[in-house]
């Protein structure tokens, strides 16, 4: 399913849940950089999947910093 409704608002949210460990969504558009900068603090985060954003490879960078993220 997409996540087309989805954006950095509702990432920055998703960044609150502490027991969030894996994520995929597809179809995001309107998630940025920004958004991805959220779950990049992420302290549980292991697993992250997500396709079809605004992203550049510099959000998916930052987000690859996240501590636990395999």
């Amino acid at each position: 399913e997409s996540a087309k409704g989805l954006t950095d608002v509702g990432f920055t949210e998703l960044a609150h849940l502490p027991a969030l460990a894996h994520l995929s969504l597809k179809m995001c558009p309107r998630v940025t950089d920004r958004g991805l900068a959220a779950l990049a603090r992420h302290p549980a985060l292991r697993e992250f999947y997500f396709t079809g954003s605004k992203a550049t490879p510099a959000g998916v960078a930052a987000v690859a910093t996240a501590p636990h993220l395999e």
